[in-house]
């Protein structure tokens, strides 16, 4: 079995969902089109062949040059890669795809385009218009969020029967499992953490969509409260981020205790974070299904996100979590949940059975018929 991704080679989604696929499936081998120009090991050591040209410069920077040569580009890898796959699967609906859409429909009579959900509410009525012949067209179309199917097929009058469910498994989730006390007291001992204070997670990067300064703004008044708590942010990228830079004035003026984690963390040190965090404050202005959010419920974090966010999947399952319909109920929430710190619930189970690979990898094999 043979089958062809169209994406990012340097996802780590599309890795991952690679490495769980060949790993649960004999004699799988996957290639993957990309127009990235330069490819990482990681990338690598997981596609068989990886079908790409060098980095270069696409002209004009305007939108509409851009993406034109981009399409071109498209259109002289897709020369390059062979037919007879067992299934060919884009991994993001780009409009760069709909102007090669017949080259990709030759390449296997399984056509499989996986949402990811920006790509339709970011998008206006001319890219709509171009998306709507290859979701029309494709045999199978996968989303991890249920708002999204529903708003999608109403919009281009789908067939609700071609949406399949097919979440994106957690990795970390399995790193969780595997950290051990002495690693959680070395995190702490790390950025001198005394015994009775508790980490609070402010957002999960340093996007300006995180809305991290309204959480400060939200905070401030209860932090005569909060002697025993240390906010955490974590910006990887704090030397080219002006937002990251902003936050951090702005926790400062605050006077509330704070650690920012500026280096990039490996998986495992990720979990290490999550399981030592009390409590994730995630209000970002939207989201289809956060990961690091499932990470934090999975290590046991106490969780308060916004009520306008599409979480139901989370209410259909009995999460336990807070939602806050305005920011500025952030703080008073905090110090309730600060009194009720020692309530267990099943979150850890739920999150299991719904994003750990081992729970989701049937779907994704069911849609490019796998055994």
């Amino acid at each position: 079995m043979k089958l062809l991704f169209i994406g990012n080679a340097n996802s780590f989604l599309l890795i991952r969902l690679a490495e769980q696929l060949m790993k649960s499936t004999p004699n799988l081998t996957i290639d993957i089109v990309t127009l990235e120009g330069k490819i990482t090991k990681e990338a690598k050591d997981v596609f068989q062949t990886i079908y790409f040209e060098p980095e270069k410069r696409f002209g004009e920077d305007i939108r509409l040059a851009k993406v034109l040569f981009l399409a071109n580009k498209l259109g002289g890898i897709l020369k390059k890669t062979p037919i007879g796959y067992d299934s060919v699967c884009l991994l993001y609906l780009s409009v760069i795809y709909r102007l090669k859409w017949s080259q990709i429909k030759k390449k296997s009579f399984n056509q499989v385009i996986t949402l990811f959900g920006s790509e339709f509410y970011r998008s206006g009525k001319v890219v709509r218009f171009l998306q709507k012949k290859m979701l029309r067209e494709a045999t199978t179309i996968t989303y991890a969020n249920e708002l999204l199917w529903n708003d999608v097929s109403e919009y281009f009058e789908l067939d609700k029967s071609k949406g399949k469910q097919c979440l994106f498994g957690l990795s970390i989730l399995d790193e969780i499992d595997r950290v051990t006390s002495d690693e959680d007291l070395g995190f702490r001992t790390k950025y001198q953490l005394k015994e009775s204070q508790l980490i609070v997670a402010c957002g999960t990067n340093s996007s300006s969509n995180q809305a991290l300064e309204e959480i400060i703004t939200a905070v401030v008044p209860v932090k005569e409260k909060l002697n025993d708590v240390v906010l955490f942010f974590q910006f990887p990228d704090l030397a080219i981020s002006k937002y990251a830079k902003q936050i951090i004035d702005q926790v400062k003026s605050s006077g509330i205790n704070f650690v920012v984690l500026d280096d990039y963390l490996s998986d495992h040190e990720l979990a290490i974070y999550r399981k030592a965090a009390f409590a994730l404050i995630q209000v970002q202005n939207t989201d289809q299904l956060s990961g690091a959010m499932q990470e934090h419920l999975y290590a046991g974090s106490k969780v308060i996100t916004g009520d306008w966010l599409p979480y139901a999947i989370f209410d259909e399952i009995g999460i336990e979590y807070s939602k806050v319909k305005d920011r500025k109920e952030i703080g008073p929430l905090l110090i309730e949940l600060l009194a009720k710190s020692n309530q267990e619930n099943e979150n850890c189970a739920k999150i299991g059975k719904l994003s750990k690979w081992s729970s989701v990898i049937g779907q994704w094999k069911n849609i490019f018929y796998l055994k």
